[in-house]
C-alpha cells in the first residue's frame, strides 16, 4: 500500500454509522479507500473513540453487534491503515495542547498525524483549520478532486 496521503477523524466513521446529515459524502469517499483508489490513516485511538460512541448511542443488546459489525467494515478497507501512536506522541499531545488551542483528544490525533507523516486530515470539525501543522479537508472535497 502506498503511504496514506489521509487521517480519517472520528466524525467520518460516525457520519457512516448514523448515517448523519453528510454519511452519503462519507460513503462515497470511503468507497474509495475501500477499493484503494484512496490510501488513507487512523489511529486504533480514533477507532476505540468511534466504538465508545457507538456503544453510548445503541441499546446494551445491539451495541456488541453493532461494534462487530463497524469493526468488520473497517476490516474490508483495502486502502486503510492503522497506526498505534505511540507513549511519546501521547506527550506531544499535551504539551502541544494550548498551542494547538485543542483539547487533548484532538491534539493526540494531530500529533499521531504528525508521526505518520500525514497533513490531510479528512473530518468535518472545523476548528481542525486553525491549526497550522494540518489542511483539513471533508469527503465531498476529496472525491470532487478525482
Amino acid at each position: 500500500m502506498a503511504t496514506p496521503s489521509f487521517f480519517i477523524d472520528t466524525n467520518i466513521f460516525l457520519e457512516l454509522e448514523f448515517q448523519d446529515s453528510r454519511w452519503e459524502a462519507c460513503r462515497d469517499f470511503m468507497e474509495k479507500v475501500e477499493t484503494g483508489d484512496i490510501s488513507a490513516s487512523t489511529s486504533d485511538f480514533v477507532l476505540y473513540s468511534a466504538i465508545l460512541e457507538i456503544e453510548s448511542k445503541s441499546g446494551k443488546k445491539e451495541s456488541a453487534v453493532k461494534i462487530a459489525t463497524f469493526l468488520g467494515a473497517i476490516s474490508s478497507l483495502n486502502g486503510l491503515s492503522i497506526i498505534r501512536p505511540t507513549y511519546k506522541e501521547m506527550i506531544n499531545a499535551a504539551e502541544k495542547m494550548s498551542e494547538r488551542r485543542l483539547d487533548f483528544d484532538d491534539s493526540y490525533v494531530v500529533s499521531s498525524m504528525k508521526a505518520a507523516k500525514i497533513d490531510k486530515l479528512v473530518s468535518f470539525d472545523k476548528h481542525y483549520n486553525k491549526v497550522d501543522e494540518i489542511v483539513r479537508v471533508e469527503p465531498m472535497e476529496i472525491v470532487a478532486g478525482l
